[in-house]
């Protein structure tokens, strides 16, 4: 139910790059900066993550199944970013840093599987679309609905933390269709046109249904 999750995973990537400092928060050696630091390094690797994740199940480099094992090391990544934040706001810095540390280690990990994944299946006579097979209407359904709505949750946090909507949508990246739909999503959230949020989410997911169905339309 949870194969086809390249879109939620670039729709993070977006988000949480809108919303991720690039330098690290407090300067000096001090356990409070040590934990900051490395916090702010850990989303910025994150970040990153989802993006290389996401630009080589495009390519077709990953399979079905090897994408969602990805996924749920960067997912685990991410709940130990969250852990330890609640760690340092608690004034807790050993376990903050210890958290930040267990996620960065999880986000080489996908880096080091995504990069023999490619140089595995990018040898001379490759096929690449052979690891992006047509998904049935069933599965393709059970995605897309579950990408629409990861992808509404992540642009009301987004809206919620006042990330600019162009901020948002320069960054996409993709399907031509995908981005339209994305990009009207977003818009009506941050207008907060209801009406037109839930024709938006229904073309969205159309339209998602659609290429993974037939992915050799997929541009």
């Amino acid at each position: 139910m949870k194969t086809a999750r390249l879109w939620l995973a670039l729709c993070a990537a977006i988000l949480l790059a809108a919303c991720v400092s690039a330098t690290p928060v407090i300067s000096g050696d001090t356990p409070q900066a040590q934990a900051g630091n490395a916090i702010a390094q850990a989303e910025i690797a994150l970040v990153k993550g989802y993006r290389l994740v996401a630009d080589q199940a495009a390519a077709g480099v990953l399979f079905k199944s090897e994408l969602q094992e990805i996924l749920a090391v960067l997912d685990k990544a991410a709940a130990a970013i969250d852990t330890a934040k609640k760690f340092y706001d608690a004034g807790s810095f050993d376990g903050a840093l210890n958290q930040a540390l267990d996620a960065d280690k999880a986000l080489n990990y996908v880096e080091a599987e995504v990069a023999k994944k490619l140089r595995d299946r990018r040898q001379p006579g490759a096929q690449p679309s052979a690891y992006h097979p047509a998904m049935s209407e069933e599965d393709a359904s059970d995605a897309c609905s579950d990408m629409v709505v990861r992808l509404a949750t992540l642009v009301l946090r987004a809206k919620q933390a006042n990330v600019p909507e162009a901020k948002v949508t320069d960054s996409l990246q993709g399907d031509k269709a995908l981005m339209k739909g994305a990009k009207a999503l977003i818009h009506a959230f941050y207008t907060e046109d209801v009406a037109g949020a839930k024709a938006a989410m229904q073309s969205l997911f159309d339209t998602c249904v659609d290429i993974n169905m037939h992915p050799e339309t997929a541009i």
